[in-house]
């Protein structure tokens, strides 16, 4: 019976911890970790409507999101063509609590145009914006912002992952 009550407990402890409003409960990796890693769209969903299509059929589903960290551990989060020339990028501040991501993406000067083409499907990447992680898993990304009158959210599927690197 002392061994039941224990593991209820544990369990109950666990269930409550959660860090991110979609999970996971618990990993034995770190944020920045999973963070870590080049990223594909899934999904983007704009004031609760799935706007994913029109962001695919305007082609800018071939270009990855990378967040990565420098030799000055510095992290930062780009947009690059599938030649891996960088589109756009951004420094990326993480919360002391590691539940807000926060960054404004600049367009490289030579990609304006496809960078201008992202921005006016997600136009809360080049603001400076404060993105709440609904999830963190090693292979899922889920995240949202409030620009203005509208709610944005995306759900990213990793793709290539740089932790080790």
């Amino acid at each position: 019976m002392r061994k039941l009550l224990v593991l209820l407990s544990i369990a109950a402890l666990f269930g409550s911890c959660t860090k991110y409003k979609d999970g996971p409960t618990i990993s034995f990796r770190s944020a920045e970790k999973r963070l870590t890693g080049k990223w594909k769209i899934e999904s983007i969903t704009l004031n609760d409507a799935d706007v994913t299509a029109a962001y695919q059929s305007a082609g800018l589903d071939i270009f990855p999101y990378s967040i990565y960290r420098d030799w000055s551990s510095q992290y930062y989060i780009g947009i690059a063509d599938t030649d891996a020339n960088v589109i756009a990028k951004s420094n990326l501040k993480i919360s002391h609590k590691k539940d807000v991501i926060s960054f404004c993406m600049v367009a490289e000067e030579t990609y304006a145009a496809v960078a201008s083409a992202i921005f006016a499907q997600i136009s809360a990447l080049n603001v400076q914006t404060d993105w709440e992680i609904l999830r963190l898993k090693n292979d899922e990304l889920w995240i949202k912002t409030k620009l203005e009158t509208n709610n944005y959210e995306i759900k990213f599927k990793l793709i290539a992952d740089y932790s080790d690197y």
